[in-house]
């Protein structure tokens, strides 16, 4: 990248030299080509970057965020691998952040993110300014409003600016796409006869394809259509032999350069960490794990469901644009977007006319391909909250085409005014204030994340490892219990003395390289069938043999509420010679007993996991400050559920000591722990 801007300032400055306008393909002497005019490109970039960066600054999620966010800051502390693709760029950039910065690890990656996306839209706003400046507009004054207008649309915007103050790879894959977009403008908006020029941005734009991919598979959505480009510009008639396998040689060890942190993966691998995923040490487990062959390639999930078609799916996109960009941005996205389809659609024409339409069919085949590709293969249905939540994420990628079309549309309406005598300096200001009631809109609920809503997730963790005994075996199924407690374990060094271990992982063949880091515990051999799909007579089976076989080797066992089913595999022996307590979030598991202390258990539970529980996460966070489909909105659920199955275990207690009459609850009054039955038994 720095070489390509180094090019185009050579560019320029000779041109302001020669006073000739090769670029621009026209006789008079375009302002984009003065000195100046590029210190204020730069400036106006500077003025996104850092208005962006300090407002995410503000709104910086106070603790480690929800879902896989745990877990990629875990392989981060521990130079271990995350889930498939590995994510090795995100690894290694938020260790680096987590080291270099004086803040506690999540935090740090918070801040990490905040970076990639305040980037992000540094680049949207330097993508406007070049095409706006060789196409549409010779007024600077637009022409910088516009760029920052489209870059604080996207950044502004409800999707982006959640995933920028925590810690996820969206916010890199942002900044990765964002970068790709503006190489690609770039590249089109240079005149063929500057060849050196494009040259150089081809190769620095092969390296960003390349390294994109590294962070995030939907990157191959922008690389195949960027790449069509150059390489037919690269067989251009007159081109020799030669000079072909010369350009596509360099291009594509430019490419190769940009893939090189995928080395990351194997040679962590090497060394077994505890949660690790998938052992990518061999070549065979290397590309099993790159191409997501365990979900499958492009999927979102391994399981199968009844879910929306393309036409469904790409109509729920267009009603979230909507909401992202408020009415106003969409329209000037339409505007936009339907300006530069007119040209992308007309007859070539010289000049700026060409480069224009190169730039316009160039990046609505990126939109076109992305939005058809994605929605054809993402498998989660969008009818509920959670999956939907998970899927959306990745329209974040085509926004920010969108966000380009708002700055282009906003360039385009100026100009018509102004050639109309409509225009008035002081219609400059609009934008500004629909930017700032824009930004006020999501800035309060945003805030929410620097207090308790940011650290919310991280309860989970708490609650759990405050109230396991000494040298406890907990075993999670969901992400809201294994990726909390892992963060808290490996980034922050908390309760080391508990053994922790995942259900969905042990399934995989090549979890049995992590078997040698847990000493303590007993693996049953997998049976054929077992699963890490919850429900599943497999995985059911594999869950009781686990306990069973470990139940004797620690003093306390416990799993998440989540784990099993018990109604599903009723009048069974899966999961006989087991005893499941209520423990707060967990279950506690111990063997059958004929004599249970109801009233000693129940001293220790109200003093202990349900008082820890109840500190932690009441009061519970305001209804509207939650989002439909989040892991806050996952964490108040499984607290009600929490209370649920204590309530309906002490019901049970009740009916099977005959509790059916006021004689009898007198009876069971005297003995003690009477008061905890009226809840359940409402």
């Amino acid at each position: 990248m720095l070489a390509s801007v180094a090019s185009y300032r050579r560019t320029v400055l000779k041109g302001c030299k020669t006073g000739s306008n090769r670029i621009m393909g026209t006789s008079r002497q375009p302002e984009f080509v003065d000195g100046s005019n590029v210190c204020g490109t730069f400036l106006t970039g500077a003025l996104v970057f850092f208005s962006v960066l300090s407002t995410y600054g503000a709104t910086l999620q106070s603790g480690v965020p929800g879902g896989d966010s745990g877990e990629l800051i875990s392989e981060a502390c521990q130079f271990g691998v995350a889930h498939p693709p590995g994510y090795p760029t995100f690894t290694l950039l938020t260790r680096w952040a987590t080291q270099a910065l004086p803040l506690k690890p999540a935090v740090a990656a918070n801040l990490a993110s905040a970076c990639f996306g305040a980037t992000a839209a540094l680049f949207i706003s330097l993508t406007i300014e070049r095409w706006a400046s060789v196409t549409l507009t010779q007024h600077g004054m637009t022409r910088c409003l516009a760029a920052c207008c489209g870059g604080w649309a996207f950044a502004f915007s409800e999707l982006s600016w959640l995933y920028s103050i925590g810690a996820e790879v969206f916010a890199l894959n942002n900044l990765c796409a964002s970068l790709i977009v503006y190489l690609s403008v770039l590249y089109c908006t240079t005149d063929e006869e500057e060849h050196g020029h494009r040259r150089s941005i081809a190769l620095v734009g092969a390296f960003a394809c390349g390294f994109g991919l590294t962070n995030q598979h939907t990157a191959i959505f922008f690389v195949l259509v960027i790449g069509s480009k150059v390489l037919v510009g690269t067989l251009a008639p007159g081109s020799t032999v030669c000079s072909v396998w010369t350009e596509l040689g360099m291009l594509g060890l430019s490419g190769l350069a940009g893939l090189l942190p995928y080395a990351y993966l194997p040679l962590s691998a090497a060394t077994p960490q505890k949660g690790s995923w998938g052992n990518a040490s061999g070549l065979a487990g290397f590309r099993t794990h790159v191409l997501r062959e365990e979900y499958g390639t492009f999927s979102l999930s391994p399981g199968k469901f009844q879910s929306e078609g393309l036409v469904e799916r790409t109509a729920y996109y267009a009603k979230d644009v909507l909401f992202q960009f408020h009415a106003v941005g969409f329209i000037l996205a339409a505007v936009g977007g339907a300006t530069t389809l007119k040209v992308a659609l007309s007859r070539k024409k010289e000049g700026n006319d060409e480069l224009h339409q190169a730039t316009s069919q160039l990046v609505w085949a990126m939109f076109v391909v992305y939005v058809v590709m994605f929605h054809s293969l993402s498998n989660l249905p969008l009818s509920e909250s959670m999956p939907f939540e998970v899927h959306r994420r990745f329209w974040m990628q085509p926004n920010i085409i969108v966000a380009v079309w708002v700055g282009i549309g906003l360039t385009t309406f100026f100009e018509q005014l102004r050639r109309r005598k409509l225009f008035h300096t002081t219609m400059l200001v609009i934008p500004l204030a629909l930017v700032a009631v824009r930004w006020n809109e999501f800035f309060w609920n945003m805030k929410e994340y620097n207090g308790r809503l940011g650290s919310f997730f991280e309860q989970q963790a708490r609650i759990i490892l405050k109230t396991v005994p000494a040298s406890s075996l907990v075993v999670s199924f969901t992400d809201l219990n294994w990726n909390s407690v892992r963060y808290m374990q490996t980034c922050e060094q908390k309760r080391l003395d508990v053994t922790h271990l995942n259900f969905q992982l042990m399934p995989f063949p090549w979890f049995t390289h992590q078997h040698q880091l847990y000493p303590r515990v007993a693996f049953p051999k997998i049976q054929p069938g077992a699963s890490m799909e919850k429900g599943s007579a497999g995985h059911a089976h594999l869950v009781g043999e686990f306990l069973r076989a470990n139940i004797d080797n620690f003093p306390s066992v416990f799993i998440d509420l989540q784990t099993i089913g018990f109604d599903q595999f009723e009048g069974e022996n899966i999961f006989a010679g087991l005893q499941f307590v209520p423990h707060g979030v967990l279950w506690r598991v111990t063997k059958p007993s004929k004599v249970f202390n109801y009233v000693d258990w129940m001293d220790k539970f109200q003093s202990g996991a349900a008082s820890t529980m109840e500190s932690h996460l009441q009061p519970l966070p305001a209804r509207g400050s939650v989002q439909p489909g989040s892991w806050e909105e996952a964490i108040i659920k499984t607290y009600f559920d929490a209370r649920y199955q204590t309530f309906l275990f002490q019901l049970v207690y009740a009916i099977g000591k005959k509790v059916n009459n006021l004689k009898d609850f007198q009876g069971l009054l005297q003995r003690g722990g009477a008061a905890s039955f009226l809840d359940a038994l409402f």
